[in-house]
């Protein structure tokens, strides 16, 4: 940025107008101006202050100041470049928008972390304006981005920290883990939570259980679950435990069609056994097998 002042020298000032420095301490520079005797460089707030920078007089051929203590929270902070020419002070003035250190959020201590189904993930975060809340987000393995509940409050010091658990029910993938603080609108930097298949045991996968079956034919389907299984075992019946729809006996594949049920309208409830290697069949809890 180039300026002239009153006609009578010109300067060129080496950091953009508008530009971000990157830290809290940077140098700015200038090309020096023919018969300029001093220098003087103002930091601040607003216009014209030097509440950040005042740099006192320098030599006419000086080009460069290092300035330290300046924000990183985003504000806008002010340069004015004054220089002695002949019998008096001249100035010019530039606009700067400090950088934005963002809060620091960790996944089991860095930036990504793989836990199996049934494993916990730790999250912990620094830098969020304290006793402040903070909003979550989680963009799911489909992409879709979901605020998690509740909010949180960072303590006294700007910290805060959570654990969660993936669940049988979790579905394994990446998933991705940011914070804002909603105090300055500050976002943290995003960690990656990656979740892998548990020894969670068998799982439905279709239907849907509680939903309601469509016609009087239905396949049900399920998942090992990561779980060395050799044979499995499925009752469907009019309620828990009862097998007065259909008894597969022992079966060695993963998947049941069933044609004779009886209305659509009926709630139709299925257990699902099995028999692990090497054992006895897997018993539903507080049962004794199938029969």
């Amino acid at each position: 940025m180039s300026f002239r002042q009153e006609g009578q020298c010109e300067h060129s000032w080496r950091r953009p107008h508008w530009g971000t420095p990157s830290s809290s301490t940077t140098t700015f520079s200038w090309r020096p101006g023919a018969g300029v005797s001093y220098y003087w460089l103002y930091m601040g707030s607003s216009i014209g202050r030097s509440d950040f920078h005042n740099s006192g007089q320098l030599s006419g051929s000086t080009t460069s100041r290092v300035v330290a203590g300046l924000p990183k929270d985003g504000r806008m902070v002010y340069a004015r470049l004054w220089w002695y020419l002949g019998a008096g002070w001249n100035l010019a003035d530039y606009t700067y928008r400090a950088a934005s250190e963002g809060p620091t959020l960790q996944i089991d201590g860095g930036s990504s972390s793989t836990r199996r189904q049934g494993q916990t993930f730790a999250f912990s975060t620094t830098g969020f304006t304290p006793h402040g809340s903070t909003t979550r987000w989680l963009t799911l393995p489909s992409g879709e981005r979901v605020v998690m509940s509740p909010m949180l409050s960072a303590n006294s010091a700007g910290a805060i920290q959570w654990f969660f658990t993936a669940t049988c029910s979790t579905a394994p993938g990446a998933y991705r883990v940011a914070a804002v603080d909603n105090a300055t609108g500050r976002s943290s930097n995003t960690v990656t939570e990656l979740v892998a298949v548990g020894d969670c045991g068998p799982t439905i996968t279709s239907h849907t259980p509680g939903s309601k079956l469509s016609s009087t034919a239905a396949t049900f389907s399920w998942t090992n679950g990561g779980t060395p299984v050799s044979a499995f075992w499925v009752y469907v019946g009019r309620s828990v435990g009862a097998s007065d729809l259909h008894n597969s006996n022992q079966l060695s594949g993963s998947t049941l069609s069933r044609t004779n049920l009886r209305t659509p309208d009926q709630v139709r409830r299925w257990r699902l056994s099995t028999a692990r290697r090497g054992t006895k069949r897997c018993p539903w809890p507080g049962t004794g097998g199938p029969r």
